[in-house]
């Protein structure tokens, strides 16, 4: 065998090595809610850097944890009717309201489940300790994004 073809069956057999040995690529955020009826809560938070720092955030949980960025997977079955309730628990010193956004889904409807709530600009806002519950039918496959749509000047560079 020549020099070209020894290197050529060398390179082919550490890439076969790889792909025997590699496990399958994730790209599923570790915290799912799975169902129809999900609460996601607004809270405040660190998140670790590589170099040992942390970064102040407001995030999503899905329960009674810490929040996480991104945001938690939501998972729905397509022809469901999904209920989606935010609770507001980021730190008053901020007076922030929060309000659940879904790209590309209409027909959500917004209900005040938890005083205070105010109409915003695009969608009801819950306040500071209040809760706000969106309701919508799955019309569709797909995936979407979801993030609050009161104050996007600053809670998107908050996370």
């Amino acid at each position: 065998m020549s020099r070209r073809h020894s290197a050529r069956f060398q390179i082919a057999m550490v890439m076969l090595a790889g792909l025997l040995t590699s496990s399958r690529a994730w790209a599923e955020i570790p915290s799912v809610a799975v169902g129809t009826g999900l609460t996601l809560t607004a809270k405040a938070d660190r998140i670790t850097t590589p170099d040992g720092g942390s970064i102040y955030f407001w995030g999503f949980s899905s329960g009674s944890g810490r929040p996480q960025y991104p945001g938690p997977t939501l998972k729905v079955t397509e022809g469901a009717a999904v209920s989606i309730t935010v609770s507001n628990q980021l730190p008053a010193q901020f007076n922030q309201r929060v309000s659940l956004a879904v790209g590309g889904l209409s027909g959500v409807v917004a209900t005040c489940a938890a005083p205070p709530c105010v109409q915003g600009p695009m969608t009801m806002e819950a306040g500071q300790g209040g809760a706000v519950t969106y309701t919508f039918t799955a019309s569709r496959p797909g995936t979407f994004l979801y993030n609050s749509a009161s104050r996007p000047d600053l809670q998107v560079e908050m996370g």
